[in-house]
């Protein structure tokens, strides 16, 4: 007979099994870390940012325990009023509040996001409150310039140009591939697309260069000085272009 069957069943005729009540024990719950729906945590992940000018970064996700899928960070503070649409009356059927996203964007007064139901909710950043929205399909990436909100559709085959100022679509193109969409202060559009980064026109037309030759991309922005930032997540983690020049800084 093995041993330990043995000692087992040898302790088990001496003192007999325990009994539930025998056993202290307390059973704690560790999802929620924070004390309430009403006080600041941070959300479980985030997929997208977004950073205003004034330093508030806004962040997206999919999933959080509580439904914080936006969140706003500040100086070092998480918003107390959450991003809810429909202000929270309901009716929503994405997780978070209508708020689950891959895709996000601010300007000075409204927070935009593309919940994964496909809706492009308006919210005013100066109180949290919902103000309107229209379906555009489900997206995994969007920015904004002067006006104009830029979606990349799931999927990667349509890129939309919307008016921020009431959501209508402008135009879209095709754009097979695309993953994350960056947009200039000359109006390109940069999209990247498995390891590569190409520049097109409001029109779709292509336009030079064609970055090639990255490892592993895995965002694209353009930085306060006009630069076209690559985050590589390969040797090179971050990569810079001026114009069709390019110069690398590792991390």
């Amino acid at each position: 007979m093995n041993t330990r069957i043995f000692l087992l069943f040898f302790c088990t005729l001496l003192f007999g099994l325990p009994s539930r009540s025998d056993t202290k024990h307390s059973i704690s719950w560790l999802g929620n870390t924070f004390p309430g729906g009403s006080e600041q945590w941070v959300q479980n992940f985030v997929t997208e940012i977004a950073v205003t000018p004034d330093g508030t970064l806004y962040t997206s996700s999919e999933w959080d325990e509580a439904g914080r899928c936006v969140g706003a960070y500040k100086d070092g503070q998480a918003n107390k009023q959450l991003f809810r649409q429909y202000d929270g009356r309901g009716g929503h059927n994405a997780w978070g509040w209508g708020t689950s996203s891959k895709a996000v964007t601010a300007d000075d007064a409204h927070l935009y996001l593309i919940n994964t139901d496909g809706e492009l909710l308006r919210f005013r950043r100066a109180d949290y409150g919902y103000k309107d929205q229209v379906s555009v399909g489900k997206a995994l990436d969007m920015t904004h310039r002067d006006g104009v909100l830029y979606i990349v559709r799931e999927g990667g085959s349509e890129v939309q140009l919307r008016k921020a100022q009431d959501l209508s679509l402008i135009r879209s193109f095709k754009a097979d591939g695309a993953e994350d969409v960056a947009v200039d202060a000359k109006k390109r559009i940069w999209l990247r697309s498995g390891k590569q980064v190409r520049a097109f026109d409001a029109n779709g037309n292509a336009l030079p260069p064609v970055i090639k030759g990255l490892e592993n991309p895995s965002d694209i922005t353009v930085g306060s000085d006009g630069r076209l930032i690559v985050c590589e997540n390969g040797t090179a983690r971050f990569t810079f272009t001026t114009s069709a020049a390019w110069t690398t800084r590792r991390r």
